[in-house]
């Protein structure tokens, strides 16, 4: 039985089975075919598996299909979805054109909160929730765990500093092995922190005699600035010492 062919130019009407299959061939310019929905403004194109209400797949070659039954795209493996062909295309996702946008949900747990301009990673377990940053040697991942700790975290066995840094990548707080240093990315390593500066320096807590002294239970070594003395006093487990 030869197979139905569509032209350019021409309407399908009627499709013929053979052995169970419908097969339509396009046989359209060369470099490829373009089907349209209609030739009015705002027409729709819709595929669809059946008209039964239990639907099929629509399958788009062999590796690639649409679960009609449960609203879902497939690839055989994996799915890669690409803006254009061309050097700096965009790939937009949105949840609708209309201006109230809703969210774009990801497997239930991943959120793109249209409405708040945020991206939200919920988990209703109340179990920890992960997000993975890594290159080829080192990984970072940060998460809220159950009990609504945040945590930042260095799973690489080879270890790496945690930088953060202004616009011009330079050292603002940099930790590692336990030693955090302000403003140098080597701090003292029997120093828990180093502070490094030529402008500024560094300011205990200020208060006066009378706050001071309602300090419940004073650590020894506690250190503030006493205003109204305007001494450097530290507590010695006993009482308050100045520093000159």
């Amino acid at each position: 039985m030869p197979l139905p062919v569509a032209t350019p130019r021409t309407i399908l009407t009627t499709v013929v089975g053979w052995i169970n299959e419908f097969v339509v061939f396009l046989a359209g310019k060369s470099g490829g075919s373009i089907i349209y929905g209609g030739t009015d403004a705002n027409d729709d194109l819709e595929l669809q598996s059946t008209s039964h209400a239990t639907k099929g797949n629509i399958n788009l070659a062999t590796t690639f299909y649409v679960d009609d039954t449960n609203n879902r795209v497939y690839g055989d493996g994996f799915l890669s979805m690409y803006g254009g062909l061309g050097s700096g295309e965009d790939l937009i996702i949105g949840s609708t054109a209309h201006a109230t946008k809703g969210d774009i949900i990801l497997d239930s747990i991943f959120t793109f909160d249209k409405g708040g301009n945020s991206f939200k990673i919920f988990n209703d377990a109340n179990v920890v929730v992960k997000v993975a940053l890594q290159n080829d040697t080192t990984q970072w991942w940060f998460a809220v765990d159950a009990a609504g700790d945040f945590i930042f975290h260095n799973r690489s066995a080879v270890k790496s500093p945690l930088k953060i840094t202004d616009a011009a990548l330079e050292d603002m707080l940099f930790i590692d092995n336990e030693s955090i240093g302000i403003n140098t990315a080597s701090p003292h390593a029997k120093a828990l922190i180093d502070f490094t500066s030529t402008l500024k320096g560094v300011l205990f807590p200020r208060m006066n005699t009378t706050q001071k002294n309602a300090i419940s239970a004073p650590p020894a070594g506690l250190t503030i600035y006493d205003t109204d003395d305007k001494k450097l006093e530290t507590y010695d487990g006993t009482t308050w010492q100045a520093h000159w």
